[in-house]
């Protein structure tokens, strides 16, 4: 954040720009609320709100998809159906935890 002023647009633009020579995304109307948590949060790491906007992203985006940990889990499925263990369905279990 520059000039200690919160704007309602975080602005990082989506393609190069000549005078800038990189990427930009601009992001509209976003949430007091939002923009105010990404200032706390930027101000904690000490970091500019579009470098805390960019860290974010980039760590959302380098974390495993949905469907990668599906894999994993589905492998661990198949692994511990090989070893013949079995595993009865808990819903009986479940509801009785609910009823105490």
């Amino acid at each position: 954040m520059r000039g200690g002023c919160l704007s309602r647009i975080l602005t990082l633009e989506p393609f190069p720009l000549k005078e800038h020579g990189m990427p930009q995304l601009v992001i509209p109307d976003i949430d007091d609320g939002i923009l105010k948590r990404l200032h706390e949060r930027a101000v904690y790491h000490s970091q500019s709100v579009e470098g805390e906007a960019k860290a974010i992203l980039a760590d959302a985006l380098q974390t495993a998809r949905p469907t990668d940990a599906w894999a994993a889990v589905n492998a661990m499925r198949e692994q511990l159906a090989k070893s013949g263990r079995q595993f009865p369905d808990s819903t009986p279990l479940v509801r009785e935890d609910r009823n105490r």
